[in-house]
């Protein structure tokens, strides 16, 4: 059972912004990095944080809850990956897909979700060495959040311990073909592409691939989730929903990391 601290969940429907900045806590330690790190771990840990809105169905709540129940779980996982070494941490919490059939009330509360948690990092993370990234269609959010993605992308470009990666409005099709636009926009001559220029044209341009993905919301299958960059990434399936998928059981996944025999096709 996840662990809802002493957030009333039940408020959000009455005034969702406003309860969230009401019932936050503050954080539950301070950030540090290394202090558990598993010899042989991964560098970059993606996470398909999937599974809210059934998580929310089968516990009687409603899905702004659900999504908020997970909003929060991402501010912990960012606690843990940092205190077990890992430098790179993606978490793909929107897909493009989902951003255009969803309800529009639902999508308006995820973008208050998305501002709401870009301002706390903002005020409690950027004195950390960490670096935030967007991953998505940047164009098609509120500008109001376009300037907050880019206030946080500017302020913590020089950052080097951690990156912070949020796919917000991320799908890997879409991220393929914004990369082809934009290599046509550019005019490169055909003759000059290759793997590294081509991944110098992705939303992770200048990242390591992710050493291992894991989905949760008990699906097996990574629904077009970054189809570049996964090519040697180890796939784990752990059996929960993401509001579930606590730091313990996080780290429990990333412990099977150094059992796996990784032979790069050989």
């Amino acid at each position: 059972m996840i662990n809802k601290r002493s957030m009333n969940y039940k408020v959000f429907s009455k005034n969702y912004e406003n309860s969230l900045r009401k019932e936050y806590q503050g954080r539950n330690s301070e950030y540090s990095f290394g202090t558990r790190a598993i010899e042989g771990g991964p560098s970059h840990v993606a996470i398909i944080c999937d599974g809210n809105r059934r998580w929310a169905n089968e516990n009687g709540v409603s899905v702004e809850e659900g999504h908020a129940v997970g909003a929060e779980n991402v501010m912990r996982l960012v606690e843990r990956a940092g205190e077990l070494g890992i430098k790179t941490l993606t978490v793909w919490v929107m897909d493009t897909k989902n951003f255009k059939k969803r309800s529009k009330s639902e999508i308006r509360n995820l973008i208050k979700l998305f501002l709401f948690y870009a301002m706390r990092f903002k005020r409690e993370y950027l004195s950390e060495d960490i670096r935030f990234r967007h991953l998505g269609a940047r164009e098609l959010l509120p500008k109001r959040l376009q300037k907050i993605i880019r206030e946080l992308e500017q302020e913590t470009a020089h950052k080097q311990q951690a990156t912070l990666n949020v796919a917000f409005n991320y799908g890997g099709r879409d991220e393929l073909v914004r990369m082809v636009k934009k290599i046509v926009e550019d005019g490169v001559d055909p003759v000059d592409i290759d793997v590294e220029l081509l991944s110098n044209y992705l939303d992770t341009k200048g990242q390591t691939d992710p050493d291992m993905i894991i989905r949760t919301g008990k699906d097996q299958r990574l629904s077009g989730f970054m189809p570049w960059q996964s090519e040697p990434s180890e796939l784990f399936f752990p059996n929960y929903y993401f509001p579930e998928f606590t730091p313990d059981r996080f780290e429990e996944v990333v412990k099977e990391f150094p059992s796996r025999n990784r032979r790069f096709g050989a």
